[in-house]
């Protein structure tokens, strides 16, 4: 059996998110591991407090943004994405409320 790591078992999870949300949106997950890894390598200082959940409900909001604007969203959204899913009861309340906050930006 192998051994995984604190950040392999953080990306399962984060995966495993992805694709929860991707289910209910009838999205591809596949269409999330770029953003995933480019935010990793370039924004990891930002994204290091973020619950698994709370960044794969990030990930949901980059999927249409250039990479050149990540970090702009990255900084609204990375100290509310946790409290949202705290605060929400269905995931149609927290898409609704990501939503205000993206009109924000």
């Amino acid at each position: 059996m192998l051994e995984m790591n604190e950040m392999t078992k953080h990306l399962m999870l984060v995966a495993s998110s992805v694709d929860n949300y991707c289910k209910y949106l009838n999205r591809n997950p596949n269409d999330y591991s770029s953003i995933l890894g480019y935010i990793y390598r370039v924004y990891q200082d930002k994204i290091k407090h973020l619950s698994p959940q709370g960044l794969a409900l990030l990930l949901m909001y980059l999927k249409n943004v250039n990479e050149s604007d990540y970090g702009k969203h990255i900084d609204v959204y990375k100290d509310k994405v946790d409290g949202i899913i705290k605060k929400s009861k269905t995931l149609d309340e927290q898409f609704k409320k990501m939503d205000k906050l993206k009109n924000k930006i």
